[in-house]
């Protein structure tokens, strides 16, 4: 089965360019010094879970992430975030997530852009992270 450190290390890889670095991190924590950042995390779906018929596999889970880009630039720091973003979609989409919620949200350090996304798939034991096919 999949786990979360195969999916956090695919998101890092795809994200994380030599042109534009992104500090990425799936644990809250202050990131006022490290622009921009993602912040991305398993979120737990319990009312999903109970919906899956676990009767064709032995072992299937819905697995829900969240990722919420963080960018202070003066100028262009929604072009910026937007940017890292698509790359993120991309690779849930990759990764045969879909995406279930994206948008603008305050943040309470008004000199901060952020963008929350979130993304579901169902996973059994025998899934991996083959993009292909």
């Amino acid at each position: 089965m999949i786990t979360r450190h195969e999916i956090f290390n695919k998101l890092d890889t795809d994200v994380n360019t030599a042109e534009r670095p992104v500090y990425m991190t799936s644990r809250f924590e202050p990131i006022w010094e490290q622009f921009p950042a993602c912040y991305v995390t398993e979120i737990s779906r319990r009312d999903l879970q109970n919906a899956v018929n676990l009767k064709f596999t032995d072992n299937v889970k819905v697995v829900g992430w969240e990722a919420q880009v963080f960018s202070n630039k003066t100028v262009g720091a929604v072009d910026e975030a937007h940017d890292i973003m698509t790359d993120i979609e991309v690779s849930f989409r990759e990764m045969k997530f879909i995406e279930t919620y994206c948008a603008e949200t305050p943040y309470n350090d008004r000199s901060i852009y952020r963008i929350v996304a979130r993304f579901e798939r169902v996973i059994a034991d025998a899934d991996t992270l083959n993009t292909e096919g």
